[in-house]
C-alpha cells in the first residue's frame, strides 16, 4: 500500500485537492466510528456500505485524509475509484452454440446443429452487471427483469446494448446456452461502457443482500483491484457462481479484475472455425476456460434486430449460461464451476496460439452435446 499512497500524493499535488476513492475497512471497525473520526476531512458526497463482511467507503477524499488513513490500522485497502470498462471488442443455430454442443471445430458445411439439456437453467438466475438489458426483448420470453440502475443518466434499458447482447448469449430462447434461466438487470454502467470502480461494488452488495444465489456476470476488466476481490469473495461465500471475461489486452488476465478473481470462471475467446485465441483475448493461467468470442450472434434492444459482438464479453456469456445449466441440475455453484472446467474440452487449440502465452489452458467449453446428465449418472 506505500507504493498506492506515494502514488496518490503525486497525482493530488498535480491534480487536485480531491481524489476519488474507495477505502476498504478492518472487518472489526465501526463505520460509524470511522465517520466520525474523519468527518472534518470528508467531502458530502461520500459513502459507506458493507458487503457481508467487507465494509467500504467511497468518496472525494482530501490529501489529509489519505494521508491520515494510511497510517491507520482501521483501514485495511486504498483504491483510486477506478473506471471499470466492459469487455466489448465490435459490433442458423448460432455458431457459437454449435461449438459447446459438439467436440472439435465447427465445419462451415456441417449442420449447425445445438443440443442442451431440457429445461436448462431453469429456477436459476443470472445477475447481469453491465450496461442495462432490454427486458421487454420478445425473444427473452418475460424471464428479465430489472433489479436495479445505479446510473444517474435518466436514460431506460439499455442504452448501449451490451448488457442485452450478454443477457442473449446467456439465456434468450434463439441464442442462449441456458434457454430457461431468468435475467436479472443491474445496471451499473452508462451509455459509454463506463463505470466507477464504486458504482460496480454498490450493484454487487445489492445482490448480495437481496437475490438468491445465482450466476453474477462480470463482463467487465479494470486493473487488478484487490477491494474488488474482497467483495466478490463475499458473494462466493454466500453461494453466488461469479464468472467474468478475461479482458481484450492480448496480455495477462493476471493483471486485471475481475479475471484475476481465482474463485471465480474467468473465460477467454477463440473463433470456432479452427479454435484459434481471438487475437484480442486476455491469456495465462488465470484464465480457466476459452468460448466462442469471434462474431457471436446475439441480441440487440432493437427487438427487431439481430447483432453480432466480439470479446471476452461474449465467452463469458456463453460460460455464465453453462454454469446456470448446472446448477438447474442441482449443482452448487462451486460445483458447477468445477464441472466447466473439469469437463471442457481439452487440446484442441493449436498449440502455435502458445506460443509467448505461458500458462494459458488448452480448454474449451462444452456440454457434452445435452447429454451431460446421461453421462453422470451413467
Amino acid at each position: 500500500m506505500r507504493l498506492l499512497l506515494v502514488a496518490l500524493f503525486a497525482w493530488l499535488c498535480r491534480c487536485a485537492e480531491l481524489a476519488n476513492l474507495v477505502l476498504e475497512l478492518d472487518e472489526n471497525q465501526d463505520q460509524r466510528a470511522f465517520v466520525d473520526r474523519y468527518r472534518p476531512l470528508l467531502s458530502e458526497s461520500y459513502k459507506c456500505f458493507e458487503l457481508g463482511k467487507v465494509k467500504l467507503c467511497h468518496g472525494a477524499f482530501s490529501l489529509n485524509l489519505v494521508k491520515s488513513a494510511y497510517f491507520d490500522k482501521a483501514v485495511k485497502r486504498i483504491s483510486l475509484d477506478r473506471n471499470v470498462q466492459i469487455s466489448d471488442v465490435e459490433e442458423f443455430a448460432p455458431k457459437h452454440l454449435v461449438r459447446i454442443s459438439q467436440l472439435g471445430t465447427v465445419n462451415r458445411r456441417q449442420l449447425m446443429d445445438y443440443t442442451y439439456e431440457p429445461g436448462a437453467g431453469s429456477n436459476v438466475s443470472a445477475y447481469i452487471v453491465d450496461t442495462g438489458i432490454k427486458i421487454d426483448h420478445p425473444d427473452l420470453n418475460a424471464r428479465a427483469r430489472l433489479g436495479a440502475s445505479l446510473v444517474q443518466d435518466n436514460l431506460h434499458g439499455d442504452p448501449n446494448g451490451h448488457g442485452t447482447a450478454v443477457a442473449g448469449a446467456i439465456g434468450s430462447e434463439t441464442f442462449g446456452v441456458s434457454k430457461q434461466c431468468a435475467l436479472v438487470d443491474y445496471r451499473a454502467f452508462n451509455e459509454s461502457g463506463m463505470a466507477p470502480l464504486s458504482t460496480v461494488l454498490e450493484a454487487l452488495k445489492l445482490i448480495h443482500d437481496h437475490e438468491r444465489p445465482g450466476v453474477v456476470v462480470l463482463a467487465m476488466v479494470t486493473e487488478r483491484n484487490e477491494i474488488f476481490h474482497s467483495a466478490l469473495s463475499q458473494l462466493v461465500d454466500r453461494g453466488f457462481a461469479v464468472v467474468s471475461a478475461a479482458g481484450n489486452f492480448n496480455s495477462s488476465a493476471c493483471l486485471y479484475s475481475p479475471a484475476a478473481f481465482e474463485p471465480g470462471l474467468t473465460v477467454g475467446s477463440i473463433e470456432t472455425h479452427g479454435d484459434n485465441l481471438g487475437f484480442f483475448t486476455n491469456w495465462g493461467d488465470c484464465v480457466d476456460v476459452f468460448g466462442d468470442g469471434i462474431n457471436v450472434a446475439t441480441l440487440s434492444p432493437t427487438a427487431e434486430r439481430v447483432t453480432q459482438k466480439s470479446g471476452t464479453s461474449m465467452s463469458a456469456a456463453i460460460a455464465a449460461g453453462l454454469v446456470a445449466t448446472y446448477m438447474s441440475m442441482n449443482d452448487t455453484s462451486v460445483e458447477a464451476l468445477a464441472k466447466v472446467r473439469n469437463l471442457a474440452e481439452s487440446g484442441s487449440i493449436p498449440a502455435h496460439n502458445f506460443l509467448y502465452r505461458p500458462g494459458t489452458p488448452n480448454r474449451i467449453l462444452n456440454n457434452y452435446g445435452g447429454k451431460l446428465g446421461q453421462i453422470l449418472n451413467s
